[in-house]
């Protein structure tokens, strides 16, 4: 028998490996700082066998189901959107820049109602409203500011004057197709590094995928900098029919050697920034929370940040370096860039989570999310979630220990778990 609730469920994907502190944060704001009851799913454990009969008044679906070109869903989960196909589904989307057909396709097919861009507004009827069937469409931000990462900044936090890095910075190499804006990313780094030498500076600059921290190591390196390069999040190359990604690889299949401008000059020029798609990130919050001086690219940073007030501006051709490290090298001045960007970006309550959840909770109100559901209900869906995360967390680790250790009878047991899963999918 099936079972209308008007609850809201946030459907999520976290493996087992570590990954950014920022993803866990914005998933946890929206039980955390909800009037509504949200209820949050892992996709990563499985569908858990209870919530079958389910059917919830909303369902949102969060930026981490949808990894680049697959998404996260497994069959159970896409049986259970059909079955939704006459609530209100509504999607969270980051990297919106790339594999776009197949996003396009995925919001018509499930019927999606609501999406949340990072794109800004000028640009949604262009994306969305010209390729989907969805209603109404919002402006978001990759991330907010927690209560949770104040308190870290408070428990890591290290005086100015006692840090052992100038300045850090890590990033990761992306690929060319998606233009000159990825490539900023570590060009930024490299240069820096370059043109600093010989100043008596220590920097921790690096953009290699093993040089990657997460969790408290990510925090403690923040709290050992001065000053923090940076660029905006997001890319220059919003490939909206997937021929930037298809027409580059196809030349670099052929031509494997050639260097990004000799890309850039043959087909990425018809793609820079038609469609802008930058903003202010996570990294920029956590700077302004522990009072790192921010040394970055000049950008719009969706309007949160000024240019030589929240952070020392530096030009994209460095023509300005030497004025910037002569600021960056008074106390004074990292103390008045960095008092103001805490000031703006954390002590207003501007850019919380709570702020943010406020805006969701109008929305998903006026979509028929009750205020409360009775006790029965709620006890139903938390005692479905939990059963299900038990079993789904076991056959994770199992997942992990077949893919990862080598063993005697790996491929037998790797074939008795693909039995146990699909038919725990065909249920």
């Amino acid at each position: 028998m099936t079972t209308d609730i008007d609850a809201a469920l946030l459907i999520y994907h976290h493996g087992l490996s570590e990954n950014a502190p920022t993803i866990k944060e914005h998933v946890d704001a929206f039980t955390r700082y909800t009037h509504l009851p949200v209820f949050a799913l892992n996709s990563d454990r499985g569908l858990p066998r209870g919530l079958g009969p389910m059917r919830f008044r909303a369902l949102i679906l969060h930026y981490s189901i949808f990894s680049g070109d697959y998404y996260l869903l497994s069959a159970p989960y896409r049986r259970f959107l059909k079955r939704h196909s006459d609530r209100h589904l509504i999607t969270f989307f980051q990297d919106e820049h790339r594999f776009c057909r197949r996003r396009f396709d995925f919001l018509n097919r499930y019927d999606v109602e609501t999406v949340y861009t990072l794109l800004e507004p000028e640009y949604h009827q262009q994306v969305y409203g010209a390729h989907t069937g969805v209603s109404a469409i919002h402006h978001t931000l990759t991330g907010y500011v927690s209560d949770e990462l104040i308190d870290i900044a408070k428990r890591f936090g290290v005086p100015d004057d006692e840090r052992a890095i100038d300045i850090g910075y890590r990033a990761r190499q992306l690929a060319y197709y998606q233009g000159r804006g990825a490539m900023e990313k570590h060009e930024i780094g490299d240069r820096f590094e370059a043109r600093a030498s010989g100043l008596g500076l220590h920097t921790d600059i690096d953009s290699r995928e093993g040089s990657r921290l997460y969790g408290d190591d990510w925090y403690r390196f923040v709290a050992s900098c001065r000053g923090m390069l940076g660029v905006e999040s997001g890319t220059s190359v919003f490939d909206l029919d997937d021929s930037a990604r298809e027409r580059t690889e196809a030349l670099l299949a052929e031509e494997p050697n050639l260097s990004f401008d000799e890309v850039a000059r043959r087909v990425l020029h018809e793609y820079e920034d038609k469609i802008y798609y930058r903003t202010v990130s996570p990294r920029h919050f956590e700077a302004a929370a522990f009072r790192v001086v921010q040394i970055l690219y000049r950008g719009r940073y969706s309007g949160v940040m000024e240019p030589d007030v929240h952070y020392l501006a530096l030009e994209k051709d460095f023509s300005n370096f030497d004025s910037v490290m002569a600021r960056f090298s008074d106390p004074a001045v990292r103390k008045q860039i960095t008092d103001r960007a805490y000031d703006d970006l954390i002590a207003s309550g501007q850019y919380t989570y709570g702020r943010f959840m406020a805006g969701v909770d109008d929305h998903l109100a006026s979509v028929g999310v009750a205020p409360t559901i009775p006790s029965t209900e709620r006890r139903a869906i938390e005692r479905a979630i939990r059963r299900g995360s038990v079993l789904g967390r076991l056959l994770a680790h199992l997942r992990w220990f077949i893919r990862n250790v080598p063993f005697p009878g790996r491929r037998g047991l790797a074939e008795r778990y693909r039995k146990v899963r699909q038919a725990l999918e065909a249920r």
